[in-house]
């Protein structure tokens, strides 16, 4: 069974080939911000090292964190689209993620989908830096700004209906009175 593994828990991605339990190519790669742009290369240069192709894959193994939320999500949605678009299995793991994985996959597990595990709650909307700040006191400007302006409208409003009000009796009394 030719199976394809994937890590990319942190900046140093792995991708590896095994034939069962051996090993027939590994490679590590410092990925870091790259690793969407590189990762294809490397599984499409990792088979064509084994003189294999893509349609010769038979499972996927990944390991599914703790570890980078981005790194994580990139490796699993890769390793994801691959099992899905090939229709074969797909396991992920943590510890051991590699033998474990392949003795799932040689049991006949398969995942479908592989959920990324991120150790911690993911905190995707939380204040990071001076930029997040700026915007957040730039958003309160503006809320401010549109506030104080809906109020003034609103008494410039209350003025012109009240105008007019008195515009309408006077208009109402005349004509009744020109009838």
């Amino acid at each position: 069974m030719l199976i394809l593994t994937i890590r990319t828990d942190k900046p140093e991605a792995e991708v590896g080939l095994y034939e069962d339990e051996r090993q027939l190519a590994y490679e590590v790669w410092c990925a870091h911000r790259e690793l969407s742009d590189t990762i294809h290369k490397k599984i499409r240069a990792i088979l064509e090292s084994q003189g294999k192709d893509f349609g010769d894959i038979e499972g996927i193994v990944c390991y599914k964190g703790p570890g980078s939320f981005t790194g994580l999500r990139i490796g699993l949605t890769v390793a994801d689209a691959l099992a899905y678009g090939l229709g074969i299995p797909i396991v992920s793991d943590t510890d051991d993620w590699i033998e474990r994985g392949i003795r799932r996959l040689k049991a006949g597990e398969n995942e479908r989908i592989a959920l990324p595990h991120y150790g911690a709650p993911v905190h995707i909307t939380q204040q990071k830096n001076r930029a997040n700040r700026l915007a957040k006191f730039i958003d309160r400007a503006i809320f401010h700004s549109v506030y104080f302006y809906i109020r003034i409208c609103a008494k410039c409003l209350a003025v012109l209906f009240k105008h007019f009000s008195k515009f309408l009796v006077e208009f109402q009394i005349g004509w009744q009175l020109g009838k």
